[in-house]
């Protein structure tokens, strides 16, 4: 599910089924208020849900699910960048909300941060992720030839 607000809110909500995805998987990523991870009887639901006022510009919905979509099966298959960048997002938010930053426990930096595909590339621009952040994090991401391992 994809919501997005001229206001200042940018929603992305994935549902995995409980028999391909744990919600312990997603459980470095929460982030309170910003990205939630819940549960129901068959599903796990993870929320990723950031306000900000910087997005008070006029943005046009049409065509961002399409290049999201992708996503999805990139997580099944084992990759979470996405979730990482929308963490550094949600982390630099929290901060700027008065969170202490030594409250705040970064999850492992994944692989192949320097080389982005489409969909993450859409993902940043639609959550208007900071740029050195990203920069900043591929320094100590490793490149990885093979695929990632899928969630188990």
């Amino acid at each position: 599910m994809l919501y997005m607000a001229n206001w200042g809110t940018r929603q992305l909500m994935f549902r995995f089924p409980k028999t391909v995805a744990s919600s312990s998987v997603f459980e470095p990523y929460r982030l309170a208020d910003k990205i939630t991870v819940s549960s129901s009887k068959n599903y796990v639901i993870v929320d990723i849900s950031i306000q900000d006022e910087e997005y008070g510009d006029w943005i046009e919905g049409e065509g961002w699910l399409t290049k999201l979509v992708q996503l999805r099966d990139d997580i099944l298959q084992g990759d979470y960048r996405v979730f990482y960048l929308a963490w550094l997002k949600a982390a630099s938010i929290a901060i700027e909300e008065g969170e202490d930053e030594e409250d705040l426990v970064e999850p492992p930096v994944p692989a192949n941060l320097k080389k982005l595909p489409d969909a993450i590339e859409a993902f940043i621009e639609l959550f208007d992720i900071d740029q050195d952040l990203i920069a900043s994090a591929s320094q100590v991401s490793i490149d990885k030839k093979e695929n990632p391992e899928p969630i188990k």
